[in-house]
């Protein structure tokens, strides 16, 4: 049980909802364990190394994207690096890596070539084909990408085609294995990948030297009306001990400071409405 597998498709059309509900089945029904939401869920590169080397053998692991953008541009080499560095001690340890990511082609061709063992595309909302590599040693592309656009022209995530016409085109292709369709994540577990992705994507906006500027202050303004309308209150010292720097673990600002700049993103609202 040592594999990678890579989730694509637009976004909205659930590679999240899938890849929890993977891994929760995968130990819940066949490991016996339960799936640890915030220790099996990561979000960047030093996340994904952190986990392969603290989590138990044989344990799931979802790579989600929701926060590379904050990650600029090189985020693709960030990816490729981590998974390069990493891979062979997540085989010996036996985890199962799902990584989420919009398109097949955003990885670099020599590590979804040697690194991805299965290719999940969401085709619309619950349904989705899965694909396995072409191993023959004289291919050059175990994917045959170049056959997909064939296959399926400009319209392969066309939010107006028929899934089903998509499905059947796909299902000529050499990689194609079968299709399938999946539900809806349970709400709880959904609600709680919400927070603790919410938490990742300001977290990812500190690192990315956003500290102190607007855009900041406008995310903190709305984690912390988020956690307001959820819970009825939020205190800023609450605040302070929940948005902390993942890279120096102390927080971003002081509770006086958070108050300060919720105040005046509140204010700024005011005038502009």
């Amino acid at each position: 049980m040592d594999c990678l597998i890579l989730i694509t498709s637009p976004k909205g059309f659930g590679k999240s909802t899938l890849s929890l509900q993977i891994a929760k089945r995968l130990h819940e029904k066949y490991l016996g364990t339960k799936f640890n939401l915030e220790e099996q869920v990561v979000f960047t590169p030093e996340d994904v190394q952190d986990r392969i080397r603290s989590l138990p053998e044989y344990s799931a692991l979802v790579w989600d994207e929701a926060v590379m953008g904050a990650m600029g541009e090189d985020w693709n080499r960030a990816v490729s690096r981590a998974l390069k560095k990493d891979i062979t001690l997540c085989r010996t340890k036996h985890l199962v890596m799902l990584m989420n990511m919009p398109n097949i082609a955003w990885l670099d061709s020599k590590y979804r070539s040697t690194l991805v063992n299965f290719w999940i595309h969401i085709v619309s909302r619950g349904l989705a084909v899965w694909f396995y590599p072409d191993l023959r040693p004289s291919v050059s592309d175990c994917w045959h990408l170049d056959l997909i656009d064939k296959l399926l022209g400009k319209n392969v995530d066309d939010p107006l085609a028929n899934p089903m016409s998509i499905v059947k085109k796909l299902g000529k292709h050499p990689c194609f294995q079968d299709v399938f369709t999946f539900p809806k994540v349970d709400k709880v577990l959904y609600q709680k990948y919400l927070e603790l992705r919410n938490r990742a994507t300001l977290q990812a906006d500190v690192t990315s030297s956003y500290l102190y500027s607007d855009k900041l202050k406008q995310a903190i303004y709305l984690f912390w009306k988020y956690l307001k309308e959820k819970e009825g209150k939020c205190s800023f010292r609450k605040l302070e001990k929940i948005l902390t720097n993942p890279k120096t673990n102390k927080p971003i600002a002081h509770f006086t400071t958070l108050n300060d700049w919720v105040k005046e993103v509140r204010s700024l609202m005011k005038e502009e409405g």
